[in-house]
């Protein structure tokens, strides 16, 4: 009733610890299913991107998708949960520095968790790894075929990288901005690698094995200097 409604405001002299401006206009709707309010099926592309007090999300069940950079920049952010329920994750959904694992239920049918990385059920496709982790070597699982688009994308803290002979695809941004990565083994299956998939590696110059092909892909496909060491596989 408009004659009921009274604005609310603050006093004129208020002080706040933080303050937030929030664009209306950005916001986008998520559909609730019955019965609950709760009961989103998806949680929609930067839904919570910059979102930096979010400290821990609780995806809960009955989420199918998980939109590209729905969860990016979010700088206090630590842990992910992935329920049972998720089908689809997008790239760089999780694309947080802070996040030190990504967690997968054990009922989930298509994604599964492997020292805090995201993989495919089968552990075939390298999905995510956690920009937050600490480590600073990497052995990728022997039961890896692919190494997807933005797996490590900006995981600057890397310095040592060794990828399984069974591994064939090195997908698109797959390593761009691992600043500190001054050695990866490149096996001879690997017959695609992405758009700038080693960009921004500025100490990857000599500790690289690769067959000569191989080779000839990243100075050609990658900004990378062409003094770089050919070591032979």
């Amino acid at each position: 009733r408009e004659e009921d409604y009274i604005p609310l405001a603050s006093d004129p002299d208020a002080v706040y610890d933080a303050e937030y401006t929030v664009d209306l206009s950005a916001l986008k709707p998520l559909a609730a299913c019955p019965h609950s309010p709760d009961n989103v099926k998806s949680i929609e592309e930067d839904a919570f991107d910059f979102c930096d007090s979010l400290k821990m999300v609780n995806i809960t069940e009955g989420v199918e998708s998980i939109g590209e950079g729905a969860f990016a920049y979010c700088m206090a952010l630590e842990i992910m949960y992935i329920p049972e329920s998720v089908k689809f994750i997008w790239d760089l959904a999780f694309n947080c520095s802070t996040v030190t694992k990504i967690e997968v239920s054990d009922d989930n049918d298509v994604f599964a968790s492997y020292n805090g990385a995201l993989y495919t059920k089968k552990y075939e496709t390298l999905i995510q790894y956690p920009l937050g982790n600490m480590l600073q070597k990497y052995v990728v699982p022997e039961t890896v075929g692919t190494v997807k688009d933005y797996a490590f994308y900006g995981y600057y803290r890397i310095t040592s990288l060794t990828i399984p002979n069974g591994v064939t695809s090195i997908g698109n941004f797959a390593f761009d901005g691992c600043s500190s990565l001054t050695s990866i083994t490149i096996p001879a299956k690997v017959s695609i690698i992405g758009k700038s998939a080693f960009e921004k590696c500025k100490k990857l110059h000599k500790n690289i094995m690769a067959n000569d092909d191989n080779m000839d892909l990243i100075i050609k496909k990658m900004i990378m200097p062409k003094t770089a060491a050919k070591l032979f596989l």
